[in-house]
C-alpha cells in the first residue's frame, strides 16, 4: 500500500480532532462536545411544537430546508426551564445522517484536552440511568463535562414510561 501526503494529513487530523470539543453553558456549568458532531451554531429561531413529542424536544425548526427537532440541554438534564435571551444558541450535531439542535445557554469555545487531562466518570457515578455526561476534561480555567452525544439524544428511557404515564392519566 502506497501512502502520499494527503493519507497522512488526514490521519493526524482526524486524531487531533478525538481530543477537540466545543465548550458551552448550561446553568452555569461547563460542558463540552466532540467537534466531530457538530456541523454548524445557529441563533435560536422559530419552532414548531411536535406533538407527543419528549418534554426535551422544545419543537423541530426548518433550517435550510431540513427538519431539525430541537432538545433543550436544560430540560434533557432535568434543570429548571428559562427564558431564551441573545446569548441561547443552538448547536447543531450530526449522528447517524440525521441532524439534532441542542439548545444550550451559551457557547464558549473550541478547546484541545489532551487524553492525560480526561477523566473518565464511571467510577464517580452512582448505579443506573443513563449518564450523558461520561467524561471530565480537566482544563486550566477548570473542569469541563464531556457529554456522550449518542447518550444526549438516547430518548428511549421517555419512550419506555410514556405508556406509563398515558395509562395513569386514563
Amino acid at each position: 500500500m502506497v501512502m502520499d501526503d494527503d493519507d497522512i494529513f488526514d490521519d493526524e487530523e482526524e486524531d487531533s480532532l478525538d481530543n477537540t470539543f466545543l465548550t458551552f453553558k448550561v446553568a452555569g456549568e461547563d460542558y463540552a462536545v466532540g467537534v466531530c458532531h457538530v456541523t454548524e451554531i445557529v441563533r435560536v429561531q422559530k419552532a414548531y411544537l411536535v406533538p407527543d413529542a419528549p418534554p426535551c424536544i422544545q419543537g423541530v425548526i426548518n433550517l435550510r430546508g431540513k427538519v431539525v427537532p430541537l432538545l433543550d440541554v436544560r430540560n434533557r438534564f432535568g434543570l429548571p426551564t428559562v427564558e431564551y435571551n441573545d446569548r441561547t444558541l443552538i448547536v447543531v450535531v450530526e449522528l447517524h445522517d440525521a441532524l439534532t439542535g441542542l439548545v444550550v445557554d451559551s457557547v464558549c469555545d473550541v478547546v484541545e484536552i489532551p487524553d492525560e487531562d480526561i477523566e473518565s466518570t464511571s467510577d464517580k457515578r452512582a448505579p443506573g440511568g443513563n449518564r450523558v455526561v461520561h467524561r471530565l476534561g480537566k482544563r486550566a480555567d477548570g473542569v469541563s463535562f464531556i457529554v456522550d452525544v449518542y447518550r444526549l439524544l438516547d430518548l428511549s428511557e421517555w419512550e419506555e414510561r410514556r405508556p406509563a404515564l398515558s395509562s395513569s392519566l386514563s
